[in-house]
């Protein structure tokens, strides 16, 4: 997470009083203290959230059970998001000893699925034209 010492850790407590902190559920809580700290989350405040400790090079996720986190890949998630913009864009793939490459535009890119091929162009593209 983050290094904090001793009187940052004091002064963020201030910030929220008792009287306020009862209100908290404890994800609140905890998302309050380390938003107090500046640590980047993501999630929402009464769970679940997730924070990077760059201390232990750990993602810690709160106020989720096991059932709720979702171990993947953006390969895995975006493969069909990535091939709708290939063929919005009229994109065109062909396969050379099992390397895709994809065509976009004027941008020709390679990887090892059509998905991961196609966005390696839109990301080529997109970094010519932001609003490609």
């Amino acid at each position: 997470m983050l290094a904090i010492g001793k009187a940052d850790a004091l002064s963020a407590c201030e910030v929220i009083s008792m009287k306020d902190s009862s209100r908290f559920i404890s994800n609140t809580l905890q998302h309050a203290f380390l938003t107090e700290l500046g640590a980047a989350m993501v999630g929402k405040p009464s769970g679940p959230f997730a924070t990077y400790d760059f201390e232990r090079d750990e993602l810690l996720v709160f106020g989720a059970d096991q059932g709720s986190v979702v171990f993947t890949s953006l390969l895995t998630d975006a493969a069909s998001v990535a091939l709708e913009i290939a063929q919005q864009h009229g994109a065109s793939f062909s396969v050379i000893n099992g390397i895709v490459q994809c065509k976009m535009g004027d941008v020709s890119a390679k990887g090892k699925s059509y998905a991961e091929s196609a966005i390696r162009a839109f990301l080529t593209l997109r970094s010519r034209s932001p609003d490609f």
